[in-house]
């Protein structure tokens, strides 16, 4: 019989974290039309996850109680900016099955801003010279995507 896995629980703190970095990032990337709902809960082997109703320019983003690692710092608002990148890259999918230059033109659109935003300003500032991911951090992508499945 398999040794059963650790679980790590997320906490208040880690939350909070992750709710800051969101609203962090909102602010950053000007997606204040957007109504952001965050959320504490279990949902499976996902470390966060992002849903968004565009006619009604809501979106909730819903952050793990349940972790394979113990979450670092660092792990958190990584996540965090995950999520609210592929809110900021959600109008690509209007351009999914439609004309490829416009779809070509939005991309480049959005690389722009996360070129003039995130890697040339904001990386170096928050994180310093954190360029290698952490043990917890590549613990956590082994497990989830390289065969781990979920956290239960």
């Amino acid at each position: 019989m398999a040794a059963k896995k650790e679980i790590f629980l997320t906490t208040d703190e880690d939350f909070n974290l992750y709710k800051q970095e969101t609203e962090y990032w909102q602010r950053y990337w000007g997606l204040l039309h957007w109504r952001l709902i965050c959320l504490h809960s279990h949902i499976g082997g996902f470390c966060a996850n992002i849903f968004w109703d565009k006619p009604n320019r809501r979106a909730i983003t819903r952050f793990n109680t349940k972790y394979p690692t113990k979450p670092d710092h660092r792990e958190i608002c990584s996540t965090a900016f995950h999520e609210m990148a592929e809110l900021l890259l959600s109008p690509m999918q209007d351009y999914m099955e439609g004309n490829a230059k416009i779809l070509e033109a939005q991309t480049h659109s959005v690389i722009s801003i996360l070129e003039n935003t995130v890697f040339r300003v904001d990386y170096d500032r928050r994180f310093g010279d954190k360029t290698k991911a952490t043990s917890a951090t590549m613990a956590t992508f082994n497990y989830l995507y390289k065969g781990g499945g979920e956290v239960e």
